[in-house]
């Protein structure tokens, strides 16, 4: 039964001399349906049913709604269209409006001559139909967009760097896989700038920085025999100084167990210099370092120098990146991750984070790592101390979107090393690292350098010229022992040579420390003394001379009396 407000509104129409046509225009305009008005119409004239509409072109002003072809394929908007339309049926009756007040035969003529979109009928039009379905039909259509926007949001953040994308994986999940697929990767270059800035935190004055760069290729596909090239530029400056204090260049290259090291410049502080080292004679030359070395230079020591270079350097390097690799994978280590801007990386998109490495995370971790070594209770007593002044630490990583691999991490970290370390030093450190990673299991090229020296060859005699200097500068402190008692030093020598007097103490120390020259392949040491001076002197294997004065002065002069000066 169609609706009495309608009914009403249709016979008022005819009274005020308005065409069918026009109220059907109308009424479809304000939202009623064609289905409600044509059965109204249907009603005020029984007797003659009023035939459907035909299609007519309407003036500027109006609107027709016409119904689609059976036939017509409907595509995405259509499904909206039709979707709105069952909500139009669903909807609650229109409310009752006030009645239309009686209208003139003058206003009749009117609105015969004016055109349909200007027919005013006040409170007369039930409008209530395209309001209640505006805000509906809006939240539909809005809904439909965001669900189609996110899913080709989704799809475009597969290929294109976003802003935001809500459906990237998690990024603890990112880290972990990134741990994994890290210790697959068998060939990589890598790059590293490392930066370390010093400062008195006394008085907050600059000390120094130190600068050091490599850059390196290596090859881990055969375990057993692991290959690398690497470049290394270190650099250290003072404050004081415009121009560098200290300075490398060198390569060096591993195959296997064994390493070569080349020198291509060395500049070290003019007042730094070594007893029986000539910088000339490594500069420019290749350096052979294999098991055979390390041994050689841990027994002229006497297992106290390098103790654990030489330790970790004597393992199968294979055994040690796996030992380290498995450490860093069983311990989740990274905490606090938060994802960062994407960004692109050697051409890599890559997830782009920072995360914590925990106090106490990093000295579990280092604790561990000293257990690759036999000298681990030296190493762990240190541990706790260095930890502490480090404190957490802040890394920055880039990881590939499609091969979750580490294409770039920095840390930026300051330290302080006051008495924790070193024992009435308020010394702070800004550290910079950068590392740049790629060329993942790439082939490379490593070979082993022809015509190497073997390293002992050079390290050696180095090192027994620095034993030799040391028992000398023993002989100057009992010298200045003697002299604050007898007020000379005749009783430093004896027949020219040291005074071993063996009911002395000073006599015992003498008899020391000609057996340890000795035993370093110099000659017993020539002694010289009067009154004011003295002058001590061996010659060693290579023919070269050392010796200690007056002053307790070290030099490579041969004395030959006692105002002889030793320089």
């Amino acid at each position: 039964m169609p609706e009495q407000q309608l009914l009403d509104y249709i016979k008022k129409a005819k009274d005020a001399g308005q065409s069918d046509e026009q109220t059907r225009s109308l009424l479809y305009k304000n939202g009623w349906t064609e289905v409600e008005v044509r059965e109204a119409f249907l009603a005020l004239t029984p007797a003659q049913p009023q035939p459907e509409p035909q299609p007519q072109i309407q003036s500027q002003n109006q609107t027709e709604i016409q119904p689609q072809p059976a036939q017509q394929k409907k595509d995405d908007l259509s499904v909206i269209s039709d979707t709105i339309k069952e909500i139009d049926k669903l909807d609650s009756k229109p409310q009752p409006e006030s009645q239309p007040e009686p209208v003139s035969q003058i206003q009749s003529q009117k609105f015969q001559a004016q055109p349909i979109a200007t027919v005013s009928m006040p409170n007369a039009m039930p409008e209530m139909r395209k309001k209640s379905h505006a805000i509906l039909k809006t939240l539909i259509v809005l809904i439909i967009l965001v669900v189609l926007g996110g899913a080709g949001y989704f799809v475009a953040g597969q290929y294109v760097n976003l802003p935001w994308n809500p459906f990237t994986p998690n990024p603890q999940t990112v880290v972990a896989k990134m741990l994994t697929n890290m210790g697959k990767v068998k060939t990589s270059h890598v790059v590293t700038q490392l930066e370390v800035s010093s400062t008195d935190n006394s008085n907050k004055t600059p000390q120094g920085k130190m600068n050091l760069s490599a850059d390196s290729s290596i090859d881990m596909s055969d375990a057993r025999n692991q290959k690398s090239n690497i470049s290394i530029k270190f650099d250290l400056t003072s404050q004081a100084s415009a121009s560098s204090i200290a300075s490398i260049d060198a390569n060096a290259t591993s195959v296997g167990e064994t390493t070569y090291l080349k020198m291509n410049s060395v500049s070290l502080p003019n007042n730094v210099s070594y007893s029986g080292f000539d910088i000339s004679q490594i500069n420019g030359r290749w350096f052979k370092a294999d098991q055979d070395s390390y041994n050689a230079i841990y027994q002229a020591e006497n297992g106290q120098s390098a103790l654990a270079i030489t330790d970790i350097s004597s393992k199968n390097n294979s055994d040690l990146v796996k030992k380290f690799s498995d450490l860093f994978l069983a311990d989740k280590l990274f905490s606090n991750i938060k994802q960062l801007n994407i960004e692109t990386i050697g051409g890599q998109d890559t997830y782009h984070y920072s995360a914590t490495i925990a106090k106490d995370k990093l000295k579990d971790l280092l604790l561990k790592i000293t257990t690759l070594s036999t000298s681990q209770d030296i190493l762990q007593s240190m541990v706790g101390s260095i930890a502490d002044s480090i404190g957490d630490v802040n890394v920055e990583m880039w990881i590939g979107k499609k091969d979750y691999l580490l294409y770039q991490y920095k840390v930026n970290k300051t330290i302080n090393l006051n008495d924790s370390l070193l024992s009435n030093t308020s010394l702070g450190l800004a550290i910079k690292l950068n590392v740049t990673n790629s060329n993942f299991n790439q082939p490379i090229t490593v070979h082993a350098p022809e015509g190497a020296q073997k390293i002992e060859e050079v390290i050696l005699p180095m090192i027994k010229t620095q034993k030799v200097a040391s028992n000398l500068s023993r002989v100057s402190i009992e010298a200045e022992s003697l002299f604050d008692v007898n007020k000379n030093y005749y009783l430093l020598c004896k027949n020219g040579f040291l005074n071993g007097s063996k009911i002395t103490p000073y006599g015992q120390t003498f008899i020391s420390v000609a057996n340890g020259v000795l035993k370093l392949g110099a000659k017993n040491p020539k002694c010289f003394a009067n009154n004011t001076g003295y002058c001590v002197s061996t010659q060693l294997s290579d023919g070269t001379y050392l010796c200690v004065g007056s002053g307790a002065t070290v030099g490579t002069v041969n004395c030959i009396s006692a105002q002889t000066i030793c320089k």
